[in-house]
């Protein structure tokens, strides 16, 4: 590990007081390069060893996780991390956790927070205007006519009329 990552992360938790972490670096991949990995990719492959944050705002404890990351992504690139905190909370953190995934270390923060986890291709977004319906994805699906007959069996009607759910 550089000198200046060492004394980067030794800064930060004698700045803060609450806060401390211990980063490690991962190994460069030898198999393809790391151009084109996307921000999930990268949330996964880089392992936070230790966090210690005591009633620490959540707006620093995203941007620690930026700088951390940048430090231990082979690339110095790091990943994105927004926060989008647009009534202005600012909830505290208090965690401690050990070897754990950033991609995990971020699912924890949003849960703690109670504020929401938005993977995407390049950059993560923690936000607080989520409604819980807002959540949800909504797929449509083609259903055949047969298969709504099957469904809800044929519809009995007094006339001679065929049976069909679609009129």
């Amino acid at each position: 590990m550089r000198l200046e990552s060492r004394f980067a992360a030794f800064l930060t938790a004698v700045v803060w007081g609450a806060v401390a972490v211990f980063p490690h670096p991962i190994e460069a991949s030898t198999e393809r390069g790391d151009h084109g990995i996307t921000a999930a990719e990268k949330l996964e492959a880089l392992e936070v060893p230790e966090v210690r944050w005591d009633g620490v705002p959540v707006s620093r404890v995203v941007q620690t996780l930026q700088e951390l990351a940048r430090e231990l992504d082979p690339d110095e690139e790091g990943v994105p991390i927004i926060l989008s905190d647009r009534e202005g909370l600012d909830p505290e953190v208090t965690l401690r956790l050990n070897n754990l995934s950033l991609r995990r270390v971020l699912d924890l923060v949003a849960l703690q927070v109670d504020f929401h986890l938005d993977v995407q291709e390049d950059a993560v977004i923690l936000r607080s205007d989520v409604e819980p319906r807002e959540r949800l994805e909504t797929e449509i699906f083609p259903v055949s006519r047969q298969a709504v007959i099957r469904m809800i069996g044929p519809i009995e009607r007094e006339d001679d009329e065929e049976d069909d759910p679609f009129r």
